[in-house]
């Protein structure tokens, strides 16, 4: 037994404080309820850092998708704007050359548009604000739409001066930096969301690795302790037997 001998000489009362249990203690037999912390304690203090851990696991794949959705959401937004420069390519080709074959980009550039702006209504159904933006958007990408399919209808009825005279009144300009200026205001909100739920998934995956690490530690110096008490538990009681 280790005692500590106290040399203050303003604590007269008291001589020796041990540190460890005594030998005395070792000899008793065991409690039922020091059996079974005994027993268990090191499977509780696993138990309890892999509740600790599931539960980071669980938020941390809870962000991560959070992420992963406002990804997509920023991927649709920016294919909205390239769906519209793809039916102005196919336009403009039409234009010039009275070709029809020059629409497809415009075809396909209008099923992709209905695709990509359903998407982005959904991917934003949990946001209102969102939501009021592509609502003021909607217009705009229609009056884009009718003014290509306008001149298109010029070029084909009245042939190649009408229809450049249309595209010089600047109106499908106008209309399509508007367009851009909403496109982004929406993209930066999602990037602003990006940041703050990149940050939530750091945190939480960061949590987990403390507690593997801290837990894994507590756990094995759990063990180590209470190994070495069981050990002089039982040689004490060999000696007293």
């Amino acid at each position: 037994m280790i005692d500590v001998l106290l040399a203050d000489p303003f604590l007269p009362s008291c001589e020796r404080i041990p540190i460890y249990p005594s030998e005395d203690l070792f000899a008793m037999p065991m409690s039922r309820w020091q059996r079974v912390v005994a027993c268990s304690g090191v499977a509780v203090v696993v138990l309890v850092i892999g509740v600790i851990t599931y539960s980071g696991i669980v938020r941390a794949r809870e962000a991560g998708a959070w992420v992963e959705h406002t990804h997509r959401t920023i991927d649709r937004t920016r294919a909205v704007l390239s769906d519209l420069k793809d039916a102005e390519t196919g336009q403009r080709g039409f234009i010039l050359t009275g070709d029809e074959a020059y629409l497809d980009p415009y075809t396909n550039a209008l099923t992709a548009l209905a695709a990509d702006t359903s998407a982005l209504r959904l991917l934003t159904a949990d946001n209102l604000v969102q939501q009021r933006y592509l609502d003021e958007l909607a217009p705009l990408v229609t009056a884009r739409l009718a003014e290509l399919d306008y001149s298109i209808a010029l070029r084909r009825t009245q042939g190649l001066a009408a229809a450049v005279a249309r595209l010089r009144t600047n109106r499908g300009k106008q209309i399509m930096d508007s367009l851009r200026a909403h496109v982004a205001t929406i993209e930066a909100s999602e990037r602003s969301l990006l940041a703050s739920r990149s940050t939530t998934e750091e945190y939480h995956s960061e949590i987990v690795t403390l507690v593997l690490i801290g837990g894994t530690i507590a756990a094995v110096l759990f063990a180590i302790v209470l190994n070495g008490l069981l050990t002089r538990y039982a040689d004490a009681q060999s000696a007293a037997a």
